[in-house]
């Protein structure tokens, strides 16, 4: 049997979208997610809201780009990636983020916008008057 390392998160973004290109040319976006849950405190509800680090590549890291900034509601799917590294005086350092495989925009602005922007070009592109009816059915 295979392993499985998968992560499903929702929650908001707690800074816009830190946007690099890789001396490749290829874009990587980090995020700041924050997801929140609630507990009993005695006879208190309270909230506790744990911190995720979300780095995206490529395509996504272009939708991080173009749609996200701070309180943004989003889905997203991945896998968990721990990297090390030696600082400046060479004592070992850790930090373990997702790696986002899938994006959801979940944030009414940004699907209302994101929807827009794929409908225009299918717009222009697409003049169904222009069609002859000889559909055979």
């Amino acid at each position: 049997m295979k392993s499985l390392n998968k992560v499903n998160l929702i929650g908001n973004l707690g800074n816009d979208p830190d946007i690099r290109t890789m001396p490749n040319g290829n874009k990587v976006a980090n995020i700041s997610l924050a997801t929140t849950y609630s507990y009993k405190d005695g006879d208190n509800w309270a909230d506790k809201t744990e911190w995720h680090k979300v780095v995206l590549f490529n395509h996504r890291a272009d939708v991080a780009d173009r749609f996200l900034k701070k309180a943004s509601k989003i889905f997203v799917e991945g896998r968990l990636q721990t990297r090390s590294w030696e600082d400046k005086d060479g004592i070992k350092k850790y930090s373990t983020e997702i790696v986002g495989n899938d994006l959801l925009l979940l944030s009414k602005e940004e699907m209302k916008e994101q929807t827009e922007q794929k409908q225009e070009p299918a717009q222009q592109a697409t003049n169904f008057d222009s069609f002859d009816d000889e559909i055979p059915f």
